[in-house]
């Protein structure tokens, strides 16, 4: 029962109002939030466990494998992890639906650089934003092949590649760049990338953005 008293004229007025089907209506709506945020929370654990059994599984068929093949699941396994690691931000923070993406962007590359066991220095400016998962992923990918493309071909003995995330006002505009050898003379994006930057330019149209190379440096956008 919830009780108004009011004070008119002199006299008290007290109306007395059953909210009994309100608080029933609130305690089901928080139940039922309660759950879709632990089912939530689950979904993103199982997502994120079962991407490392596929990485562990990928291992394990890589073992005795030649070099080039032993490469080619290296590079398999940097994308699953660019993909898991979304869902771990997420699963670390349940109320939230959206990825701080400057911590994704440490984590990442943190991680990249302990797989290429890389002494490179890597400068990171990322604007201060958040994405849903829709747009995180693909980010992450495009971020994830940009980067290891650089510390795979860019150095001979060490060096900096700079990542940067730019609000422009009606568009984001991430930057990729290294003081490296470069790319060679002649390179097209349309005629001899190879899978990592083909999947770039498919990630890119799905985010319906541009890419854009340019010259001096291996710097890509």
């Amino acid at each position: 029962i919830r009780v108004l008293i009011r004070r008119i004229d002199g006299y008290f007025l007290g109306i007395f109002e059953d909210i009994t089907d309100i608080k029933r209506s609130e305690e089901t709506a928080r139940r039922s939030l309660e759950a879709n945020r632990t089912l939530l929370s689950e979904l993103h654990h199982r997502v994120k466990n079962n991407l490392q059994i596929i990485s562990s599984l990928i291992n394990l068929q890589a073992r005795g494998m030649d070099q080039d093949f032993c490469e080619l699941m290296r590079a398999l396994q940097l994308r699953i992890r660019a993909m898991a690691l979304v869902h771990e931000l997420l699963l670390s923070n349940p109320e939230a639906s959206t990825v701080d993406f400057a911590s994704y962007t440490e984590r990442l590359i943190s991680y990249l650089r302990d797989m290429h066991r890389s002494g490179v220095q890597i400068e990171v400016d990322i604007v201060d934003v958040k994405f849903g998962i829709e747009t995180a992923v693909p980010l992450g990918l495009i971020l994830n092949e940009l980067v290891s493309n650089s510390l795979r071909h860019a150095f001979d003995d060490g060096g900096t590649i700079r990542v940067s995330l730019e609000d422009t006002g009606n568009a984001f505009l991430l930057r990729v760049s290294d003081n490296g050898r470069g790319l060679p003379e002649g390179f097209s994006l349309k005629e001899n990338a190879g899978l990592g930057l083909d999947l770039v330019g498919g990630l890119v149209s799905s985010l319906t953005g541009h890419s854009h190379l340019s010259r001096p440096g291996a710097h890509h956008s």
